[in-house]
């Protein structure tokens, strides 16, 4: 899955990784994907594919920039960048070599006084793909604003919210974000893997995979979203049992 492999984003970063036991935090996020829910926000005067985004999985690291000193390429450490990568726009990389699939922005060195740290202006994430045999023309674009990072010992980086303005089939809607780590799916399968259907037809939810052993922090309140299949926080960040 490309939203999960992408390591090397930057050459020559050095890549940022929360510890639970450090009693002070910098600003960083946990590695890896977050999973991600989407609400649409009211009183929009919008119809089309752009009011359908549910959730998904993103890819969020955190890197300090490489620079050029007298001693070669080293890290610059002044410098904290936020990269946000979509698995939309993961899987579609390479189609639209013009334009990024990944988000980029600068991030606060230090969390404020609400254990908070905040990314600021990063860069849209676009993809404008000519229609095929294979699929229609695609035009997708997703604007972060107001990401926000929790950072405190009990959540080291593990939940964030945002704002996302999403562009899809020639529209654009406006949703809040809250996403936490790690990514564990949480629709029932049976013997061999495939998904257990209630009657109407639909993958059943099972908050039980979102439980003790489950991988998850079990002080995060979480449930099985039903639309999207994955274990998502049910309240926005920060939040605690």
């Amino acid at each position: 899955m490309k939203t999960m492999a992408w390591a090397g984003l930057v050459l020559g970063s050095v890549l940022l990784s929360a510890c639970e036991t450090q009693p002070e935090l910098g600003c960083m996020t946990a590695r890896g994907g977050f999973a991600a829910k989407y609400t649409l926000k009211p009183g929009q005067q919008v119809e089309g594919a752009c009011t359908e985004l549910k959730g998904e999985v993103i890819g969020v690291q955190t890197y300090h920039p490489a620079k050029e000193t007298s001693e070669g390429v080293k890290p610059d450490t002044r410098i904290t960048t936020l990269a946000i990568r979509t698995e939309t726009l993961g899987m579609l990389e390479g189609q639209d070599p013009d334009h990024a699939v990944t988000s980029l922005g600068g991030l606060s060195s230090e969390p404020d006084a609400d254990s908070t740290c905040h990314a600021t202006d990063l860069s849209t994430a676009e993809q404008h793909i000519a229609a095929s045999e294979e699929q229609p023309q695609l035009d997708l674009a997703y604007s972060w604003k107001h990401v926000g990072i929790v950072s405190k010992p009990e959540i080291p980086g593990t939940q964030l919210w945002a704002d996302l303005s999403y562009t899809a089939g020639g529209c654009t809607a406006e949703y809040s974000v809250r996403a936490v780590w790690p990514v564990l799916w949480c629709f029932q399968t049976d013997e061999e893997g495939n998904p257990v259907l209630g009657d109407d037809g639909a993958p059943v939810a099972d908050d039980s995979l979102c439980g003790p052993g489950s991988g998850m922090n079990p002080d995060f309140p979480v449930h099985c979203d039903p639309d999207v299949g994955l274990c998502v926080l049910d309240s926005d960040p920060p939040t605690l049992r």
